[in-house]
């Protein structure tokens, strides 16, 4: 049987991971294709580090006390979770590799 705690949790961790992904994915964006004023984009993968890494970590958290809710839903959080925590060390390698 689902447990109606399982599945609240797990709804609670997609919706703290859809907006950290955008963040992050806006981050690394940003990283590949700065603005003829490029200064910014070391900021924005500092603020990425500010907000997927915790974000991140919660969803897996939540994720984790909602494993006997769905498994369709617990599966693309647990994929969300590593790809939202991933983000900002991508920028980093990027930025690395975009500097003299």
């Amino acid at each position: 049987m689902i447990s109606s705690r399982a599945n609240v949790a797990l709804w609670a961790a997609f919706f703290i991971e859809i907006p950290a992904t955008a963040w992050g994915t806006a981050a690394v964006y940003s990283i590949l294709f700065p603005g003829p004023d490029g200064e910014w984009t070391a900021l924005y993968e500092l603020l990425s580090y500010g907000i997927c890494l915790p974000a991140g970590a919660v969803a897996a958290a939540l994720t984790w006390i909602g494993r006997d809710g769905n498994r369709r839903l617990r599966a693309v959080n647990i994929a969300l979770a590593f790809i939202v925590l991933l983000l900002p060390l991508l920028g980093t390698i990027i930025l690395k590799g975009h500097q003299p």
